[in-house]
């Protein structure tokens, strides 16, 4: 009983959060009785039976003494560390919990409340609470402080990713206007068509053009490109000033405008040349581009042939060793726009001359003709120099051919002369006399 009584006013004298430590059961020592000549307890001070226990570091009563020790000054002690098993042995002493008597004043204070962690036995003895772990291995209370604005950019612990801050988007510095597209627009004449300009920079650049041919436009997309459209009304070729402006700067280009056509032939359809004499005919044609000119050699009389002259024209040239003629000659112009194609009468000439006899005979009192002949080409007209006599005509066909006729009936023993002349634009005129005679 005397033991019990201590520890019931021990843990009345402790502190609340120290009372798990003072007084595990394990620490709790045997004390010796007092003597039967002690004094009798105070019943109002504790019940009885019970021994009051003496404040922590008291000192003893002296040796002998029957009465109670009285209490001295308090003694400000540390205690000493805890040890690491039970005390054991009628000689062991517990720790003090408290180095001063105002802590234990406080806990009188308190009076009997039961200290947190500690359940009374069966016996009426507290039990007391487990002893405190050391504060390496403590668990460490969370923290309920709102989380920082660094604690909010970090990724949580553990997670393997970094966020790093995102860098600013760098600006796109400016770019003055470049023209990419094609130095040249090709479109036909008559026929609706188009051509894209194209053009790089920052910011993207208005595009604009001046001295447009007529029947064509250009329009501004907005995004660096303009289109030129339209129907040529025009073959050949033109300038266009294109400019590309920016906030960046200025460009210019020159476009160049080929409005094509389909070639066409300008020069005539017959060539004319001289049997046995040099000569030349030229072909010309219009068209953009100007086309190529050729010819089937084979067409061609012998001793002429066709050169083109790269610029829509060409000449068929040399000396006709072939019979006096016409031939038919195929002459083709090409070029990008189209081809044409021309029938080309090649004359190969001769000068004229007769054929005919220069003598010529009629029957007496009867009526008479005589067919005058010639040759060259083209065919020669004829006529007759001087005046006819009066039962004398001569007719000129036209053809190379005429007729010397009587004029009724041919009187006996009557002639004349005459004098014939066939004429064409080659060379010199042929002469014939002729010599008529009746009878």
């Amino acid at each position: 009983m005397v033991r019990t009584s201590v520890v019931a006013s021990a843990r009345r004298l402790l502190p609340r959060a120290l009372a798990a430590v003072v007084v595990p059961v394990a620490w709790v020592i045997a004390l010796p009785a007092a003597p039967a000549s002690a004094a009798p307890l105070d019943p109002v001070a504790d019940p009885p039976a019970s021994a009051t226990a003496a404040p922590v570091g008291a000192p003893s009563p002296p040796e002998g003494s029957d009465g109670p020790a009285v209490p001295g000054p308090p003694v400000a002690t540390a205690a000493p560390p805890a040890p690491s098993g039970p005390a054991s042995g009628p000689d062991s002493q517990a720790p003090d919990a408290v180095g001063s008597g105002t802590v234990g004043s406080a806990a009188a204070s308190e009076g009997t409340e039961q200290s947190p962690g500690s359940t009374p036995s069966d016996s009426g003895s507290p039990t007391a609470a487990p002893t405190s772990p050391p504060a390496s291995q403590a668990p460490v209370a969370p923290s309920s402080a709102a989380p920082t604005a660094t604690d909010v950019d970090r990724p949580p612990a553990g997670s393997g990713a970094s966020q790093a801050p995102t860098p600013p988007v760098a600006a796109v510095p400016d770019q003055p206007p470049v023209f990419t597209s094609a130095r040249r627009a090709v479109l036909a004449e008559g026929q609706p068509g188009s051509f894209t300009v194209r053009t790089t920079g920052s910011p993207v650049p208005a595009i604009q053009a001046t001295d447009v041919p007529l029947g064509l436009s250009l329009v501004d997309h907005g995004d660096g490109t303009a289109t030129l459209a339209g129907t040529p009304a025009f073959d050949g070729h033109g300038v266009i000033s294109l400019t590309a402006t920016s906030a960046a700067g200025t460009a210019t280009q020159r476009l160049a405008i080929e409005a094509r056509s389909i070639p066409t032939f300008t020069s005539g359809d017959t060539a004319l040349f001289e049997q046995g004499a040099p000569g030349s005919f030229d072909i010309t044609t219009t068209g953009v581009p100007a086309p190529r000119i050729t010819a089937d050699e084979g067409d061609l009389p012998a001793g002429l042939r066709l050169v083109d002259n790269g610029d829509g024209t060409a000449t068929i040239l040399g000396t006709p060793t072939a019979a006096a003629g016409t031939f038919s000659v195929d002459v083709t112009a090409t070029s990008a726009a189209g081809t044409t194609d021309l029938m080309l009468s090649v004359v190969v000439q001769n000068p004229p001359g007769f054929t005919s006899t220069s003598n010529v005979r009629f029957a007496a009192g009867a009526g008479g003709t005589f067919t005058v002949t010639t040759s060259g080409v083209p065919k020669p007209t004829i006529v007759v120099d001087g005046e006819l006599p009066g039962w004398l005509a001569f007719d000129d066909f036209g053809d190379g051919t005429g007729t010397l006729r009587t004029v009724g009936p041919a009187p006996a023993g009557a002639t004349a002369v005459l004098e014939l002349r066939a004429m064409n634009a080659i060379g010199a005129d042929a002469v014939q006399t002729v010599r008529v005679s009746v009878g």
